[in-house]
């Protein structure tokens, strides 16, 4: 059981999402009474506040090592996992700040508003990740989804934009009200929203167990359709076309983070035993996206619309990490070891090829099919060449962190094969192989575009993006690299996957 803490400590212990419902509010309010002015002050304050949150992220991991905080009587838990998570979500919203201030003045949209929608949307993932409580957890949910609602339209002028907006908003509160429903039927089943606490009934036989695998069944359902996994995905590629590039980038990342985090929590402590009844399902989930996403995405024609079922199939990647989880044993540890280190891995990744995505649709001004990638290096080589890097991650190619992170997802799976035996293991291992391979025929052929093709234009010449769109690209490009090289050549990257164990939840 998790320590409690005074008031100080737990103050000390929320400081993360503290500072980021100082800084939404801070911006919110300049923006409304000030008046007129320069919105890098305003981008300066959210700035400020998540790299706040993630210095105090850093001074509250230490502890973490040793127990955890149940703060303010158990509704917040902060822990390892929550750290980790935590600061995942701090990273993606500080470079969605940064990507976001060039592409929203060229289409004179850079109102406050936007970024601190942005630190609510945080906010609420955050919250999502800090705590046991289901019901905390819902909270934190809807907080996230309004936000992320008016985001993803917030080109209202745009057909486009409204549509990815009010689907967003139908199948989140579809999926909302399942995530509910089995949040319900858990407390009828083990008497407690907290998942420390049910989970010990659940490890005690203190339960109703026919209840319990439809609470799963309906927990996992509604979180399925957040970390649009198949088939629960339908909304995802429409919404993440519609929406802003950079608010893409932080849909596809930050809240599959806290979505996973949350289906760790479940799965890792709230059923301490019984994961033999989600292991079936678990594993048709994950085949099912992995093998749907990855085979619609070759057919897109759009670089976006292609970079969304890319999102869907590494949902699916991340569920063999659960898989083996939820077969348990040392395989199973390893499993959600490997879920944790995936997701830093894909958000860097990710985020970088959406802001490169934003920056090319404003200068561009183009629909940007594959065609219109075509000699990308001769007008912004630095921007090819990290494409060039989130692409090669994303499709597992070494000295990458895609490829380390599916090498431990895929290594978990047979691991679990080993220990139990069985052959469903070996198969789910063979279709995220699979899907890989097909995944790289669209990735490379973006690199194809960009490098043996003659650009629709001669006459543009080379030039350099801007300040902000320079940071966040070549920041998280860098970041690819030492998550993929910092374990083999000692650069201190190996701590990472050190601290994705000490995040396991329970561990």
């Amino acid at each position: 059981m998790p320590a409690s803490t005074g008031v100080l400590e737990s103050l000390v212990a929320v400081a993360p999402g503290v500072h980021l419902a100082l800084g939404g509010v801070a911006i919110v309010v300049g923006e409304a009474f000030i008046g007129k002015i320069d919105r890098r002050w305003l981008v300066s304050v959210g700035l400020l506040c998540t790299m706040m949150g993630l210095l105090f992220t850093l001074l509250l991991w230490e502890p973490a090592q040793v127990r955890s905080f149940r703060a303010f009587q158990g509704l917040a838990t902060v822990d390892s996992l929550a750290l980790f998570g935590g600061g995942v979500i701090l990273l993606c919203a500080a470079t969605t700040l940064i990507s976001s201030v060039e592409h929203l003045r060229r289409f004179g949209l850079d109102r406050g508003e936007f970024y601190g929608l942005v630190l609510f949307a945080a906010l609420g993932l955050w919250i999502m990740v800090a705590t046991t409580n289901l019901f905390v957890v819902f909270l934190g949910l809807e907080v996230a989804s309004i936000a992320l609602y008016t985001l993803a339209g917030y080109y209202r002028t745009t057909d486009r934009s409204v549509e990815a907006s009010l689907k967003y908003l139908l199948t989140g509160a579809f999926a909302s009200s399942i995530l509910l429903y089995g949040i319900a039927l858990y407390y009828l089943g083990t008497g407690s929203v907290d998942l420390v606490t049910a989970g010990g009934n659940v490890a005690a036989a203190e339960v109703r167990p026919g209840v319990l695998p439809l609470a799963l069944g309906l927990m996992l359902v509604g979180m399925g359709f957040k970390v649009a996994a198949v088939p629960f995905h339908m909304w995802a590629p429409d919404v993440y076309e519609g929406a802003p590039s950079t608010v893409t980038g932080f849909m596809a990342t930050a809240v599959k983070a806290a979505g996973f985090c949350v289906i760790l929590r479940i799965l890792g402590t709230g059923f301490p035993q019984g994961l033999a009844l989600a292991t079936s399902a678990l594993f048709w989930l994950a085949t099912l996206t992995i093998l749907v996403a990855n085979v619609v995405a070759v057919v897109q024609r759009s670089v976006k619309r292609m970079m969304a079922y890319s999102s869907v199939a590494h949902a699916g990647y991340a569920l063999l990490g659960i898989y083996a989880l939820a077969r348990g044993g040392e395989a199973g540890e390893a499993g959600t070891m490997a879920v944790i280190f995936y997701l830093p891995a894909y958000a860097v990744a990710t985020l970088g090829a959406f802001t490169v995505i934003s920056f090319l649709e404003e200068k561009e001004g183009r629909g940007l099919d594959f065609e219109d990638y075509a000699g990308l290096y001769r007008r912004y080589p630095g921007l090819a060449l990290a494409m060039a890097i989130f692409l090669l991650s994303l499709g597992g190619i070494p000295p990458t962190a895609g490829f380390l992170a599916k090498y431990h997802v895929l290594g978990a799976v047979i691991g679990t094969g080993l220990e139990g035996g069985g052959l469903a293991p070996f198969l789910l291992a063979g279709v995220g192989i699979l899907g890989s391979l097909i995944g790289l025929y669209y990735y490379l052929r973006v690199i194809v575009f960009m490098y043996m093709h003659e650009p629709r234009d001669d006459g543009r010449t080379f030039r350099l993006p801007g300040p902000g769109v320079s940071v966040a690209v070549f920041g998280t490009a860098l970041l690819v690299l030492w998550l993929g090289l910092g374990p083999a050549v000692g650069f201190g990257a190996d701590d990472v996957l050190r601290w994705a164990r000490l995040a396991i939840p329970g561990g």
